[in-house]
């Protein structure tokens, strides 16, 4: 076996970690970075897990404010007022 071989065998590639939210990875990392965080903590820390849901959510729906034309921010930017706009 040469010392090639032997580094294909052995060497393990750098990759994202497996998750349902890979394809936020490209366009949205922060939001990604978050929802992976979260799933990772959905068994054995659950309240932490919807923190970072919540968090998560909260980026997405600012940036849905900030890049979307149609859509015009409330008076109230609380999470609760931006979703029932």
């Amino acid at each position: 076996m040469t010392v090639e071989t032997e580094k294909l065998i052995y060497t393990k590639p750098k990759s994202k970690p497996m998750s349902n939210f890979n394809f936020l990875h490209n366009e949205f990392p922060e939001i990604w970075k978050e929802a992976v965080e979260a799933e990772k903590y959905a068994i054995v820390a659950p309240k932490y897990c919807v923190v970072l849901c919540r968090s998560a959510m909260e980026k997405t729906v600012h940036w849905l404010y900030a890049n979307d034309e149609d859509l015009e921010e409330p008076y109230d930017t609380k999470i609760s007022s931006l979703i029932h706009e």
